[in-house]
This record gives structure tokens, C-alpha cells and sequence, in this order.
């Protein structure tokens, strides 16, 4: 017995179809009810969230086996203690390195829940680690995209190799396959292209301990009698290689082009870097662009430098907001720079489960005359 059905000619099916629709009365329409699954409205801002991650390093230090639980002194009596014990938590790492992995791990999915509650458009990250020791050889850039669900993402490699050694060029500034250092910027929005620019570094210095020594400007004996207060804790600082990393985001806005920069601990070359950052993000979409990361520069120091710009160029809004150091934020480093925008509400920060700088969030709302579709 064969299990398909005959079939009528197609012009008894068409007349039967229509008749039965001749006959069925007609129904009222329906109201559509909201339901939890349906997506929100959207925000009528855009939210921006910058942070160094300090690699991935947790609040009190790798509390590692080889150094036992490390407490970490603030005083100022105390500072050469701190930094010697970070450093050599950092250093020796743990006796086994999946005990590093799982505690880097742990760290990094206990960021990601908190920044995934802000809901945030864009992330842009500094000091982000891939392929390193010292942070369980995790690429972070990319766990971190993954874990807040942002499909739109890029690493750009300030060197490549591993963090104790002699650093190298990166044979491509979005490493994929070494190992590096650098900044990472994530989007829920397309992005429509990246860009990437070097910036140099700082030549290598003496940094003082207790103060700048002023050499015998006051006299000889002056001099003398101040050189051994300013040569306490003096130390070489070489400088580190730094870059910017831009995108042209697709956002409900139109196209924005935004930038993400970590800049030297020099002021005068912080200084450059910024100026030289921000006509590269302002070159991208001169009415619609933004500027977040790591300045290392203070309020006064960052406004200095912006006013040898031409004045057409000058960013209307600047962000400020105390983020570091983590324990006793009163140092606004990780600042904002916008053109075409308006603050939507405070920046505000938030303490993270890693790092020694707080995650500051920047609400954004365009000004309507100067929408830009790219």
C-alpha cells in the first residue's frame, strides 16, 4: 500500500482554498503582549567602558605558594616593601603553573560577570597579556570577548615575547600567533575598520625616590645636603613601546570612531602621545569621535597638552574621574576625550576583582545636530 495520498488537480485545490477562505469568519486582531524574551529598548546613549587590567593580576598581588599570602603595605614607609613583594610574586609565580592558570582564570570570569551586569557598547582594555607566564598563559583579550559576548574584537600588540625577556616588534599588530602585550578593544556593534599606530616610547631615565634633585641651583652646600634624600629608592625606567589602537564602530549613532591609548609614565612624552592620539582618532570622523585609556597624565598635565592643538580640533567634552590606584583612587589616569558627544550621566568607577586601577564608565549621549553615518 503506498503511503502517499492522491492528490487533487491543482485547479480543485485553488477553488477549495479560496472558498474555505470565502467562509471563515473573521477574527478580531490580537493584542501582542510583551514577553520577557523580547529585547530591550534601545539606550538612547552609548556606554563606554575603560579599564587596565593590570594583566590580570588580582587585587592583593598572585597570592602564590613560593611567596606565601602577601599582604600589601600603602604607607609611604613601606612602598620598597610593596613593590619588592609584588614583584617577586609576579616573578616565581606559583610551584605549579595551573595553580596560576586556575587563579588567573577564576579572576578573569569574576571581571567579565561584573562588567556583562554594566552592559556596556564598547571595552577597550590596557596592559592586556597574551600567551604570558605570569597570568597563567590565558589570551586575554580573547577569553574576555568571549565571556561578555562581544563577537566584535582586536588585540593590538605593543610588543611581542615574553613580559622578562627582551621585547620585540610584533609581526602583526593583532598577534595570532605569539605572544605579546598591548591594548584589546571589544564591541557589541560592527566594527567597520581598525587602525593602529606606534607612538614611540620614553628614552631611558633616572627616576628619583623622595623627590626631583634640583642640582646646586640653591648653592653647593644645599646641593649636597638635598642629594641623598632625592637619591633614596632612585632607580633606571626605561621606556616601553606604546600604541594606539582606533576603530570605526557601526553603532546605532552612525560611525564612531574611537580610540584606545595607554600612554608613557613621562609627562612630556605622555604629552606628545595624547596630542598625537588624538588628531589620529579625530582624522577618522572629525564630528563623531572618542578617546578613552589608560593617559598616565593628571588633570592639569592633560589639558596642557591639548591646548597646543588647533582650536578646531579641540575635544568638547573631557573625562575625568579618580580610578587609581585601586586601594585609594584619587589619581583620574583613565581618562576620556570626546568630540560630537555629551556626558549622559557621571562617570562613575567600580572596583574589579583584578588590577590596581578601577573600571570607569563613561555614558555618552550624541548631540543631535552633529550625527555622523561615515
Amino acid at each position: 500500500m503506498s503511503k502517499f495520498k492522491a492528490t487533487k488537480p491543482l485547479a480543485q485545490k485553488i477553488s477549495s482554498s479560496f472558498s474555505e477562505k470565502i467562509r471563515r469568519p473573521r477574527q478580531a486582531p490580537r493584542s501582542r503582549a510583551k514577553t520577557e524574551t523580547e529585547p530591550a529598548p534601545p539606550r538612547d546613549f552609548l556606554r563606554l567602558v575603560t579599564f587596565n587590567i593590570e594583566h590580570g593580576t588580582p587585587q592583593a598581588g598572585w597570592s602564590d605558594p613560593d611567596v606565601g599570602s602577601l599582604k600589601l603595605p600603602w604607607n609611604d614607609k613601606e612602598l620598597g616593601v610593596y613593590w619588592l613583594t609584588r614583584g617577586l610574586a609576579q616573578l616565581l609565580g606559583p610551584r605549579s603553573l595551573s595553580a596560576r592558570a586556575a587563579v588567573a582564570k577564576k579572576a578573569l570570569e569574576d571581571t567579565a560577570r561584573i562588567i556583562r551586569k554594566l552592559n556596556p557598547d564598547v571595552v577597550c582594555l590596557q596592559e592586556v597579556d597574551k600567551g604570558q607566564r605570569r597570568s597563567g598563559y590565558i589570551p586575554q583579550a580573547e577569553f574576555l570577548s568571549e565571556a561578555l559576548g562581544m563577537p566584535y574584537w582586536r588585540m593590538a600588540a605593543a610588543w611581542a615575547g615574553p613580559a622578562y625577556t627582551v621585547h620585540r616588534r610584533p609581526l602583526h599588530a593583532h598577534i595570532t600567533r605569539e605572544n605579546g602585550y598591548g591594548l584589546a578593544m571589544m564591541s557589541r556593534w560592527p566594527v567597520k575598520s581598525w587602525h593602529f599606530k606606534r607612538l614611540g616610547k620614553a628614552r631611558p631615565r633616572l627616576r628619583w625616590g623622595r623627590g626631583t634633585w634640583t642640582g646646586f641651583s640653591k648653592g653647593l652646600l644645599a646641593g649636597l645636603r638635598s642629594l641623598p634624600q632625592a637619591i633614596a629608592g632612585v632607580k633606571l625606567v626605561f621606556g616601553q613601546m606604546r600604541v594606539l589602537q582606533a576603530a570605526r564602530v557601526l553603532t546605532p549613532f552612525g560611525t564612531v570612531a574611537i580610540g584606545n591609548i595607554h600612554l608613557e609614565t613621562h609627562r612630556g612624552v605622555a604629552q606628545s602621545q595624547l596630542r598625537r592620539s588624538w588628531r589620529s582618532v579625530f582624522d577618522l570622523n572629525h564630528d563623531n569621535c572618542v578617546l578613552v585609556g589608560d593617559f598616565n597624565l593628571r588633570e592639569d598635565t592633560s589639558t596642557e597638552a591639548l591646548q597646543l592643538l588647533d582650536e578646531a580640533m579641540l575635544p568638547e567634552i573631557h573625562g575625568l574621574v579618580a580610578s587609581y590606584p585601586s586601594e585609594k583612587a584619587w589619581i583620574p589616569l583613565d581618562q576620556l576625550l570626546a568630540r560630537g558627544w555629551t556626558f549622559a550621566a557621571e562617570p562613575r568607577t567600580i572596583r574589579m576583582p583584578i588590577s590596581d586601577h578601577l573600571a570607569v564608565v563613561y555614558d555618552l549621549k550624541q548631540i543631535s545636530s552633529r550625527k555622523s553615518n561615515g
